[in-house]
């Protein structure tokens, strides 16, 4: 092909052509630039390719290790969950010699703590390879960059003040009580343990402590990353075409029992809705107009979390009709009725 141009421009030149030539010559440049910018654009859309594949892959990383962090995350949540009542009932006093007897153990508040340690090793890999994402992605980088930043130090920093605070009342108690020994090792409250959980006034600062720290401040972290990471978790599967784990995110067909509008009797109302295959919930005060919108991610068909900390149940009649739900956080209880 070099030596057909190369003929061309020597017998325009043997022809004394020079006009013509300098045209063709002219052409040929434009010839030769534009066979340059087709290659440029061919390797840099190569490049592009390669940058998307790998992206995709680091994200399909993030979206099991997200999935991971989420089941982390409810465990910690259901053992608030099930700590929820005991507190309501230390704290207003509901509780007796026959209660302690029959919860053994399981009365004792604040003598049990499982950390979420949440995963990152996915993210750190994602964010060494940022330059590689698109455009496209931003939006999800941005809110994974949030989930593994402020929410995960959140969590972090209360995990570490949690387990240092249980650690911290077994020692006192193996230090202090007579009856240590029998509670760990039979799983057994003798009646100077239980007088202790009845009366003294340390244990009840301690449970309020609780109440504080844990069902306040860790739980309401928690349940911060672990919705902001359901979310994520929703759009990388729609994003990268992957089937979600039903386990993770459910089927909101299952879930029309929770669907209505509920009230407190005072000024707040409630508003469950189907949206695009999830549930959402809004909610207003004093004014209707001003409503707060949230993906409404269901526990299971009876319980849930409302809001960021608040602990919500299900009522039911006696035909099995949803009636309305009870929010709780500890010592704290509001019942919402459905209207609709």
């Amino acid at each position: 092909m070099i030596k057909f141009f190369r003929q061309i421009r020597y017998n325009l030149m043997a022809q004394s052509k020079t006009s013509k030539y300098f045209k063709y010559a002219v052409g040929e440049i434009v010839l030769v630039v534009i066979g340059i910018l087709i290659a440029l654009s061919i390797n840099n859309w190569n490049e592009d390719r390669k940058a998307a594949e790998k992206s995709k892959t680091l994200l399909q990383q993030i979206h099991k290790e997200l999935a991971f962090n989420i089941g982390k995350a409810n465990n910690v949540i259901e053992q608030y969950r099930s700590k929820d009542k005991l507190v309501f009932d230390v704290v207003n006093r509901n509780v007796n010699y026959e209660y302690y007897t029959n919860k053994s153990m399981s009365a004792f508040i604040i003598l049990s703590q499982e950390a979420v340690e949440i995963a990152d090793d996915a993210f750190k890999n994602l964010m060494d390879k940022q330059d590689d994402f698109t455009k496209e992605q931003d939006s999800i980088i941005s809110k994974l960059k949030e989930i593994y930043g402020t929410n995960k130090k959140r969590v972090d920093l209360t995990d570490d003040i949690t387990t240092n605070l249980v650690l911290e009342y077994f020692k006192n108690y193996k230090n202090e009580k007579k009856w240590y020994y029998n509670m760990i090792m039979n799983n057994q409250l003798n009646d100077e343990a239980i007088n202790y959980l009845l009366t003294d006034s340390t244990y009840l600062n301690l449970v309020a402590n609780f109440q504080i720290i844990n069902l306040n401040n860790y739980k309401r972290y928690t349940n911060i990353f672990r919705r902001n990471a359901l979310d994520t978790y929703e759009e990388l599967s729609n994003y990268l075409k992957i089937v979600k784990d039903t386990t993770i995110i459910k089927n909101s067909k299952a879930y029309d029992h929770y669907l209505g509008t509920y009230t407190n009797g005072i000024r707040t109302h409630e508003i469950i809705r189907a949206n695009n295959k999830l549930l959402s919930i809004s909610y207003s005060n004093s004014n209707p107009e001003n409503q707060f919108v949230f993906n409404f991610y269901p526990d299971s068909k009876h319980t849930f979390m409302m809001r960021t900390h608040l602990f919500g149940e299900l009522s039911y009649n006696s035909k099995n009709e949803v009636i309305g739900f009870i929010v709780s956080n500890g010592s704290q209880r509001r019942e919402f009725k459905k209207i609709k």
